[in-house]
């Protein structure tokens, strides 16, 4: 009968590997759903993995060597078997230093305290892992990637658009991988080959034919997402053709709206206020859910998204969007309230969307790539569903 231990490894039998379900540093790990056995996705993973069962292995060995220099058999059940009467020298006094380590401290004739060996080596305290914050994330790290992510895209958006269009594609082509891989414990592999020609097809048809360009470069990636999945024969080929769809309809399509944006008239000062209203709604939504969340908004989808903490968002992003709107655009208070209040819905909402994702693959992050965000559609998923949403207001409501 397997049983569980301490080191979160299941039990197996006797010559089988044993099955490692957590690993110590190493937090977005690829299981298994029906075994929960780790399936390792790098290098360092599976050196860890290893190194892990081999450990668990010289544990099981422990006993059996130690039962062999006292002269029990194999055989024998060390929870049934009887106490040796008779032992040896040696034997007799680990069995001394056993006991009188366990028992009460022996007194001498001068009822001083007397110390018994230590017969086994002490282990050293394990190290304190460093803290976290509050909500769960290393907040150096964060905010240095998303000052480089914010200043890259600042420089592209105002004086130099080629670096926003490759930020973009970069981060697409890394965005729908990290998605891919989520999906292979569950025998859906995502071919790579369409995945990240519709990554890269998205922007760069947005950029150069609008939304027209958009739509049929979306159809011609579903044909080409069906047309490599039949011929590479996966194990779940109509599963596999329609995560591809769905990652590029969700990721670069709809965040190619921004793209089409930038190409209307001031169209770069649009995308910048859309872009500081979604960071005012992370930031403002981070610091005061971190000091005074306490309710929940969807305890099941997303523990740490507090109301609390959607409440700071709307007042940050209302007043980023007011300041913005009036030095960028120039535009009326009530639209910029209107501008501030609908990003940080649709924000939410992305995140979200993300957030359920996550929780019906099992993992707790897209990914790994970015230092304390996660992956990089962790840092995707509350622009995504803004983008388009946007565009909506600039340009139909806001002409």
């Amino acid at each position: 009968m397997s049983q569980q231990d301490p080191t979160g490894n299941t039990g197996s039998s006797p010559g089988e590997d044993p099955v490692i379900t957590e690993l110590e540093g190493f937090d977005n790990l690829v299981r298994d759903p029906e075994t929960g056995r780790i399936i390792p996705q790098t290098r360092k993973e599976r050196k860890a993995l290893e190194a892990a069962q081999a450990e668990i292995e010289h544990q099981r060995a422990l006993p059996e060597t130690v039962g062999a220099e006292r002269g029990e058999s194999d055989d024998t059940d060390p929870e049934t078997a009887e106490p040796a009467m008779e032992l040896g020298p040696d034997h007799s006094e680990v069995a001394k230093s056993t006991e009188t380590t366990n028992a009460e401290p022996a007194t001498g004739v001068d009822n001083d305290p007397v110390v018994a060996p230590t017969t086994v080596s002490e282990r050293p305290a394990k190290l304190e892992e460093p803290k976290q914050s509050k909500a769960g994330r290393n907040l150096p790290a964060a905010i240095a990637v998303g000052a480089v992510l914010l200043v890259a895209a600042i420089i592209g958006i105002f004086w130099v658009p080629v670096v926003v269009m490759v930020l973009i594609s970069l981060l697409l082509l890394v965005g729908t991988w990290e998605m891919s891989r989520l999906y292979r414990p569950y025998k859906i592999e995502v071919p790579l080959v369409p995945l990240w020609v519709g990554a890269l097809a998205m922007p760069i048809s947005a950029y150069f034919g609008g939304i027209d360009a958009m739509v049929f470069a979306l159809f011609g990636m579903m044909i080409l997402a069906v047309f490599w999945t039949v011929i590479s024969d996966p194990y779940r080929p109509l599963a596999a053709a329609m995560t591809t769809g769905f990652i590029v309809l969700w990721v670069p399509f709809m965040l190619s709206f921004g793209v089409v944006l930038m190409q209307e008239p001031e169209g770069n000062y649009m995308v910048a206020l859309f872009l500081l209203a979604v960071v005012a709604n992370d930031t403002f939504g981070y610091i005061v859910g971190a000091l005074f969340g306490k309710h929940p908004m969807a305890p099941q989808i997303s523990p740490k998204k507090s109301w609390e903490g959607f409440a700071g968002s709307l007042v940050g992003a209302v007043l980023v969007s007011i300041g913005a709107g009036w030095f960028m655009l120039d535009l009326e208070v009530w639209r910029s309230v209107i501008v501030g209040l609908v990003m940080v819905v649709v924000a939410t909402t992305g995140d979200f969307a993300a957030s359920m994702v996550k929780r019906d693959l099992g993992v707790k992050d897209m990914g790994n790539t970015l230092p304390g965000h996660g992956g990089v559609m962790d840092r995707l998923d509350s622009l995504v569903f803004g983008a388009p949403v946007a565009f909506a207001l600039f340009v139909v409501l806001f002409p």
